[in-house]
């Protein structure tokens, strides 16, 4: 089992009255995690207490094995993107990423060196000189994620990274996260864009109304879902003829025939999967494609935040 690089036990922040994480107790390990959950689930606070710009309420965080908050010697150890921005407008791109890692304690021939390479990383060397108050949302975004690896940090935490990117910027941030985490380094990227997040990882956290609604990859959370059918498609040039054969088998709860397919709703698929081929042999019947539309992170989503009804 891999160290966890942030242990949580009944963690809690609250602003007020107002409730903004709650007994949070969780464990999770190096690579890259995905951090959802819908507006106001709680997951910025838990991302700005583990980079230590908020303090605990109650309960105990580990980062990397250190306490976040006011501890200069693990800021080093740590990149974050927050995801609002509050940049001074007049200063230029590579200024603003040199002035941060002045602050940390580089000198500033190291300094101009690692922004470079951060610019280079981010795609933002061709704007390096222009002034942040003249970028846009896109170009901000990348800034900001050049601001958090250029020190070259072991852990990243990055809060909502890819909203206002281009479709060519986005492709550009995944595959720098991905390359970051093959050298070693762990993420933790929230986003409500599903499907890019199931592109960088399977391994999820989902937040809802400040507590941890489930957390591992995405097809054991689903397979816990006992109370919800799974759904599986089946690609067949005879799918009434299937139907006809599956409609009285006790691990099938319905049939329906979407888009010229054929949709299965059972409780059991894993026994299903297992029967399914000796089934298409023995009545030669060939399916051109099976997929489950339930294994997809949006379908998890749904289910658990919103009880499969959205």
């Amino acid at each position: 089992m891999s160290t966890p690089i942030i242990t949580c036990r009944n963690l809690s922040r609250w602003y007020g009255d107002v409730i903004g994480l709650n007994e949070v107790t969780v464990d999770i390990p190096p690579g890259i995690t995905g951090l959802l959950g819908p507006n106001g689930a709680g997951k910025s606070s838990f991302l700005r207490m583990a980079s230590g710009e908020l303090r605990v309420s109650s309960g105990e965080l580990r980062v990397l094995g250190e306490r976040p908050f006011a501890n200069p010697a693990y800021f080093r150890r740590m990149g974050y993107c927050p995801e609002g921005d509050r940049f001074f407008d007049r200063m230029r791109g590579r200024d603003f990423i040199v002035h941060l890692l002045r602050l940390g304690g580089y000198t500033r021939r190291d300094a101009g060196d690692l922004a470079d390479q951060a610019l280079l990383d981010t795609g933002m060397t061709y704007a390096a000189g222009t002034r942040l108050g003249a970028c846009s949302k896109g170009m901000r975004q990348r800034f900001k994620l050049a601001q958090a690896i250029a020190h070259q940090p072991e852990l990243l935490l990055l809060d909502e990274p890819l909203t206002g990117l281009d479709p060519i910027a986005r492709h550009q941030t995944q595959k720098l996260l991905k390359s970051r985490a093959a050298q070693g380094v762990s993420v933790i990227i929230s986003s409500h864009v599903l499907h890019e997040v199931e592109s960088l990882t399977n391994s999820i956290l989902l937040v809802n109304k400040g507590r941890i609604v489930a957390t591992g990859e995405v097809s054991e959370i689903r397979a816990l879902m006992d109370s919800h059918p799974h759904r599986i498609r089946l690609q067949c040039e005879d799918r009434r003829r299937l139907a006809a054969l599956l409609v009285g088998r006790p691990d099938v709860l319905s049939l329906s025939f979407p888009d010229d397919c054929l949709m299965i709703e059972t409780k059991d698929p894993d026994g299903f999967h297992d029967a399914l081929p000796a089934l298409l042999v023995e009545n030669n019947l060939p399916v051109v494609g099976i997929s489950s539309p339930d294994d997809k992170l949006e379908a998890v989503f749904d289910i658990l935040v919103n009880g499969g009804n959205s």
